[in-house]
């Protein structure tokens, strides 16, 4: 079993690796470099520290800087609270910035939110499609996603399915967007971005 979960770690930190060279064929709309991190992958916070510390010695070979780099933390199951602090710190510390996925969902809730103080909020999209069809939840949504502009965060819809989802998503104050209303997944070079009339987001230095 132990090997298992060394195997694993191993492919997780190459593919994150390989994702490098891949990042540089989306052209120049492409500011920043999402890598998802899966807490349930390590075993302890120093092979996650090993693992990122190969990435980020990579970048330069790519013409690549840490503060393009987001990491996207997943909602799973995670280490301690203390080893999940060290990480952020540690992340922090190479200048990548750091975005929670699928807040709502999970244990990506106001607990990991406060403790890991992310540039980037994903919201869930089953959260907010859930909140999205009840005007007295969408107006909890607002302020759910006025706290998070408040604390200088980006704050992503994910989910996005149809027009009027589009449209509420923008009225509560997201910036970023995501769904197959948008765009489904495709092979880069992907073309489809180059033509939504979407805002566009800067994201913030990381907050220490």
């Amino acid at each position: 079993a132990n090997t298992g979960v060394a195997d694993l770690c191993v492919v997780d930190s190459m593919c994150s690796v390989r994702h490098l060279p891949h990042f540089l064929q989306a052209g120049p709309i492409a500011e920043f470099l999402f890598i998802n991190i899966d807490p349930s992958t390590y075993a302890s916070i120093d092979v996650v520290e090993r693992e990122f510390a190969l990435m980020f010695s990579m970048l330069h070979k790519y013409g690549l800087s840490p503060q393009m780099l987001v990491c996207e933390v997943i909602e799973t199951e995670a280490l301690s609270e203390t080893a999940m602090q060290r990480l952020w710190d540690m992340l922090r510390s190479h200048g990548a910035q750091l975005a929670i996925d699928d807040f709502g969902a999970g244990r990506s809730g106001i607990d990991r939110y406060r403790s890991m103080q992310p540039v980037v909020v994903k919201v869930d999209g089953d959260l907010f499609r859930d909140m999205a069809t009840d005007p007295r939840r969408i107006k909890m949504l607002r302020t759910m996603l006025r706290t998070f502009r408040e604390d200088s965060a980006t704050v992503l819809v994910e989910g996005i399915e149809t027009a009027e989802q589009l449209d509420i998503a923008r009225h509560v104050g997201a910036t970023l967007f995501q769904g197959y209303y948008l765009g489904k997944p495709q092979i880069l070079p992907a073309g489809f971005a180059l033509n939504l009339p979407l805002a566009q987001a800067s994201f913030d230095a990381p907050r220490v």
